[in-house]
């Protein structure tokens, strides 16, 4: 027997050892195995240059290992599963690695068979990392290969799954199998998408938009596939259904798209730009409409989607900021007055136009102060004195100083019952 077979036998009876020890101790189990198994990824490390066959193979051992012990763990504060990803990590760190240097050192599509493996019988959900991990991976024309091929062969052995009877619903049986074929059928999706072949991602996420009403991934394969347009509506319309889930992601990926695509300028798609504005606002959104309209309309258009957002107080916090970019500070001041603003922004909103609108800034910080003082969170009192200490440097700039003492008195009023607040105020001679 070779050195390295040596070292590769004598490391597996380790990893052995390492999984009978946590399981003979059920109440430690998980910090055992979370120390053992640290000690053991830093002498991998060591060895990971010299013997990256045996280190992947030591790495996919101790996976294969874990999933059979990590659920039976008493582990509350998450030790043995917060193993998972520090092991994926280096198993990615390993194929790119060989990939990349061309070394061949490792067998490729024997790693991808055993990833695969843990990733089809993960019936708990221990190795949520291993959808990316395998697309990450499979970088070699070997791991392609085999990744493509054990998908294809899975999915074809999984019988179909039709829809149940008018008026009756999803038995458990029929649940798991859809949702195991939409799992391989989707990981299939982004493999082919990789390799520019976009069509299939998108059937199977428009599939599974019509059977769920998640639109995540049908809105980023349309724009993957180059049909911004159809993401845009795609996504508006999932936006605007009250079945629809993961709005923020939805959000982040039409953010993304309006910022990054030259869109056309017809008539449609201006109107298509304000109602996703309106609906959802953000300053990328806005950022896409105003390039998008025409210079000599621009005024129009918006005062028009910020009157609207005023109108049905919709995002205060993002209608200040835009009202700001735009130079319209008179309406972030009035808005301001009847819609509660974020208290972050408006100090930053405040310091910008401190020099030239000393008592509007002074106002502004005002406001943010008893938002603030309003949450009941000690840890904003040093902020509050902060915002309270520059009002009174701006108010004595502008000759205001028995406003602001009015002002302070009121405050003081007011929160006289939050005694460190007032300790903090004191102490700074805000009285």
């Amino acid at each position: 027997m070779n050195d390295l077979a040596r070292d590769q036998k004598a490391l597996r009876k380790r990893v052995a050892q390492i999984i009978r020890r946590a399981e003979t101790h059920p109440r430690r189990g998980a910090l055992l195995l979370r120390g053992d198994v640290g000690e053991l990824l830093q002498d991998l490390k060591r060895l990971t240059r010299s013997e990256p066959a045996v280190v992947l193979d030591v790495f996919l051992f101790l996976m294969e290992r874990l999933v059979g012990v990590i659920g039976d763990l008493e582990d509350g504060p998450g030790f043995a599963s917060s193993l998972v990803p520090e092991i994926t990590a280096r198993i990615r760190s390993v194929m790119r690695n060989d990939a990349r240097t061309g070394d061949q050192q490792v067998d490729h599509g024997r790693a991808i068979d055993r990833l695969f493996k843990l990733w089809i019988d993960d019936a708990e959900g221990f190795y949520q990392e291993l959808d990316e991990l395998l697309l990450e991976v499979s970088v070699t024309p070997a791991a392609e290969i085999t990744l493509r091929e054990r998908l294809i062969g899975h999915v074809r052995s999984l019988p179909l799954v039709f829809p149940p009877p008018r008026g009756a619903s999803d038995d458990l049986r029929r649940a798991l199998l859809i949702a195991e074929r939409h799992r391989c059928e989707r990981l299939l999706g982004e493999l082919l998408a990789r390799m520019e072949q976009f069509e299939y991602s998108v059937i199977v996420a428009s599939d599974h938009y019509r059977r769920t009403g998640d639109a995540v991934d049908l809105v980023a394969g349309l724009h993957r596939s180059g049909k911004t347009e159809d993401a845009l509506t795609a996504a508006r319309k999932a936006l605007a259904s009250p079945r629809s889930f993961q709005r923020q992601r939805i959000q982040e990926l039409v953010d993304g798209m309006v910022c990054d695509t030259e869109l056309d300028r017809d008539r449609e798609t201006l109107r298509e730009l304000e109602r996703m504005f309106t609906s959802e606002p953000s300053e990328n959104t806005f950022a896409a409409l105003k390039k998008a309209v025409p210079p000599d309309q621009w005024v129009r258009v918006r005062r028009r989607v910020l009157g609207h957002l005023q109108k049905h107080q919709k995002a205060p916090t993002v209608l200040f900021r835009l009202y700001l970019d735009e130079g319209e500070w008179q309406e972030a001041d009035g808005l301001v007055v009847v819609q509660q603003v974020d208290p972050d922004v408006l100090r930053s909103g405040a310091f910008e136009i401190s020099e030239e609108h000393p008592s509007i800034a002074a106002g502004w910080l005002l406001f943010a102060a008893h938002h603030r003082a309003t949450t009941r969170r000690t840890s904003t009192y040093p902020l509050i004195v902060e915002d309270l200490l520059t009002v009174r440097e701006l108010a004595s700039s502008c000759d205001q100083m028995p406003a602001f003492e009015r002002a302070l008195r009121r405050f003081r009023t007011r929160y006289s019952r939050r005694r460190k607040l007032m300790e903090a105020l004191d102490r700074k001679g805000l009285r």
